[in-house]
């Protein structure tokens, strides 16, 4: 497909999406899906889907600079971002947290309203393991300082971006119907202490989308009260709770694993809480064998295999990582080109 075709679909697409969007100033960051609606997540799909199929280069916005903000390391989320942004024409610099000058206490405030004069956007991960919520008021300060385009590449309450990579994968593998499949999107152990924002963006978008999420974890594991509170939302949407995981795995088409620090739990009591339980909450084939026949596995990576998950289970044939993996790439260009246009 020519150049000039990949740049309609994608103009295309990004104008429907301010149509349906509240404004152009809402539009211009990408923080959370809580706070989008769902024809814009679900046009955010459709692009995706195009660029993915054009397969052409969809240089659409040559002469742009990024700025990769990033306080903790990342494999996927760096990597895409970077190809994205350069087969979209722009150029993206990593810039760690570590090598600034907030390295010696320099304010969000002046390290932002600089940045911003600089670059054209800034793709931001940020989290404080210790201090529940302090990397999402920091990403939002980056926002308002910097004047420019903020992607949340992952704080402590939402990874949109991985989210919507996976909502695509899911639209790809089940078609316009995946909103009707049953989805367990159950924790797992993990020795790691890792942030709830991934299975924040899970239940947002279960709630915004209208899937059929069985959100399973040991008790004690609560998410956010903001988020906790969407799993008892009416609506299109089911949000199911449930603590017995093999339970929840009967009849599943998709068990998805995500281990996540409850914000409601101290460092020390989670620590001892997964110690526990740690043997009970690792999932194997006996959980598959509760599930659909066709079912698949899921999991956001990176995965220690024998933690969270039987190493037969992530390299067997049940498994899609790697496809959800490289999906990351489609939809960072997707976001990229809706963001964008809409900042033009």
């Amino acid at each position: 497909m020519p150049d000039i075709q990949a740049r309609s679909i994608g103009q295309l697409r990004s104008n429907q999406l301010l149509k349906d969007g509240a404004s152009s100033m809402q539009q211009r960051n990408f923080l959370k899906i809580i706070r989008h609606s769902r024809s814009e997540l679900e046009g955010l799909i459709e692009l995706a889907l195009d660029m993915k199929t054009a397969k052409a280069g969809h240089k659409l916005f040559p002469g742009k600079q990024l700025g990769l903000l990033f306080s903790s390391p990342s494999t996927r989320t760096r990597v895409s971002f970077h190809v994205a942004a350069k087969q979209l024409g722009m150029d993206a610099e990593y810039l760690g947290m570590d090598v600034l000058q907030m390295q010696n206490g320099e304010s969000i405030k002046d390290t932002a309203s600089v940045l911003g004069k600089y670059l054209h956007g800034l793709i931001v991960r940020s989290y404080d393991m210790t201090n529940f919520a302090q990397g999402q008021f920091d990403l939002e300060d980056l926002a308002f300082y910097a004047n420019v385009p903020v992607i949340n590449a992952c704080d402590d309450t939402e990874h949109p971006c991985q989210i919507m990579a996976d909502m695509l994968t899911l639209r790809e593998l089940y078609g316009k119907d995946y909103h009707k499949k049953r989805i367990v999107f159950t924790w797992g152990y993990t020795s790691r202490q890792k942030t709830p924002a991934v299975t924040h963006s899970m239940i947002a978008a279960a709630s915004t989308l209208g899937l059929n999420v069985v959100l399973t974890y040991p008790p004690g594991f609560d998410l956010s009260d903001q988020y906790q509170h969407l799993t008892n939302k009416e609506g299109s949407g089911r949000v199911e709770v449930s603590h017995d995981l093999m339970e929840s795995c009967e009849k599943a088409d998709v068990i998805y694993v995500r281990g996540w620090k409850s914000p409601k739990m101290s460092y020390d009591e989670d620590r001892k809480r997964r110690d526990e339980i740690r043997g009970d909450w690792c999932i194997s084939k006996k959980h598959f064998e509760r599930a659909n026949p066709d079912a698949v596995f899921m999991d956001c990576m990176p995965l220690i295999r024998e933690e969270s998950t039987s190493a037969d289970v992530v390299d067997g044939p049940n498994s899609i990582i790697y496809h959800q993996a490289a999906n990351r790439l489609h939809m960072q260009k997707a976001i990229l080109s809706y963001i964008f246009q809409a900042s033009l």
